[in-house]
C-alpha cells in the first residue's frame, strides 16, 4: 500500500533528514528526561522522531518527490559515511523567546553542511528556496507553544553522546496526528563507506 496520495495535485509534507541510530536515541532520551521537571511547558519530540534535518521540503506534490528524489540521487555520487557524536544544547530563535529547544553536534557538521550544499542549488532548480539562516546541525528535543524564555541551566546542560556515523540520509514523508508527525521514509541514499 502506498502512502503517497494518487493525483498529481495532492501534496505530502516532507524534509530530508540523516536518521539517528537507536543506540544514540536512548541517549538523547536520557538527557532530555533529564530536562523534564526544568521546562513544564515544553511539547517533547517523540524519540522515534530523532532526526537531523538537512532540508524542509514542505508541502510538495508527487511529480516534485520525484524530482526531488532524481536530486538526491544525482547528488549522492560524493557523499560518503562520516562520523557524527552530539552535544550541547540551545534554543531557536534566542534563548529570550524559544519555540525549539535542541542537542547540537559535536562532530560531523563539516559532513552535514557537506551534504546540505550539494542539495540546496539543485532543489533550488526545481522551485525550492534557498535557505537564508545558516545550517545548524541539530536534533529537535522540544518546542513551546508559546515562546519564552528557556533556563540558564538548561542551556549549560551537558550532554555528549557515543560517537556513530552517518550512514545515509533519507526523503521522509511527514504526516501530522494530533498525537505529533509521524515519519515514513520514501527515499533512502546509503553513504558510501
Amino acid at each position: 500500500m502506498s502512502l503517497l496520495p494518487h493525483a498529481s495535485k495532492e501534496t505530502i509534507r516532507a524534509f530530508i533528514a540523516i536518521p539517528v541510530p537507536e543506540g544514540i536515541i536512548g541517549e538523547v532520551v536520557r538527557f532530555r528526561n533529564a530536562l523534564a521537571n526544568e521546562l513544564p511547558n515544553a511539547k517533547w519530540a517523540k524519540p522515534e522522531g530523532f532526526h537531523i534535518t538537512l532540508k524542509f521540503l514542505g508541502e510538495i506534490t508527487i511529480p516534485v518527490i520525484e524530482k526531488v528524489k532524481q536530486v538526491m540521487d544525482e547528488s549522492a555520487g560524493g557523499w560518503r559515511d562520516f562520523e557524527m557524536s552530539l552535544g550541547g544544547t540551545g534554543v531557536f530563535p534566542e534563548p529570550a523567546r524559544a519555540r525549539v529547544l535542541w542537542v547540537g553536534a559535536t562532530a560531523g557538521n563539516v559532513g552535514c553542511n557537506r551534504i546540505f550544499r550539494s542539495l540546496e542549488a539543485p532543489l533550488g532548480t526545481i522551485g525550492f528556496k534557498m535557505e537564508k539562516r545558516p545550517f545548524k546541525v541539530h536534533i529537535t528535543l522540544a518546542r513551546f507553544r508559546k515562546p519564552g524564555s528557556v533556563p540558564e541551566k538548561v542551556l549549560k546542560s551537558q550532554f555528549s553522546s557515543t560517537s556513530f556515523f552517518a550512514k545515509k540520509v533519507v526523503l521522509y514523508q511527514s504526516t501530522l496526528h494530533t498525537g505529533g508527525a509521524v515519519y515514513n521514509p520514501l527515499h533512502t541514499i546509503k553513504l558510501s563507506e
